[in-house]
């Protein structure tokens, strides 16, 4: 018998995307990497996009958008692509302006260090942090 998708809508910047998923193992793991802190997860009904995530016969999941599959792979594998997707999805769709850097007060102001993903922005800051 096949399990019955839950949704999930995930919300932040005032946006909404579905996020349909067969197996309650996968979305524990993947609402870790999915959910930013200062989103939630509830029942709206407005929704910007629509992903779903199915087990396979194989063990792995495939990862879907609307109709189109986006990837095949393991747990953790379509967990990351799912949160890249939706994060850009919600970044691209808002009225915010939105940055991917790493950030540090110095003498009252802020400074960023936009980078990419695993550009070393997090080690900068750390870095920083601990010289004082």
């Amino acid at each position: 018998m096949k399990p019955t998708p839950s949704t999930y809508r995930i919300n932040g910047l005032g946006l909404s995307i579905a996020v349909n998923c067969d197996c309650l193992e996968f979305w524990k793991y993947a609402s870790k990497h999915v959910v930013l802190p200062s989103w939630s997860v509830d029942s709206s009904t407005t929704e910007l996009c629509n992903f779903s995530v199915q087990r396979q016969n194989t063990g792995l999941y495939a990862l879907y958008e609307g109709p189109t599959l986006h990837l095949r792979g393991d747990r953790e594998t379509i967990s990351i692509h799912l949160a890249s997707l939706l994060h850009h999805r919600m970044a691209a769709c808002s009225n915010h302006i939105v940055v991917h850097a790493g950030a540090v007060e110095y003498r009252g102001r802020v400074i960023l260090f936009p980078g990419t993903s695993h550009s070393g922005k997090s080690s900068l800051v750390k870095a920083l942090t601990e010289a004082g």
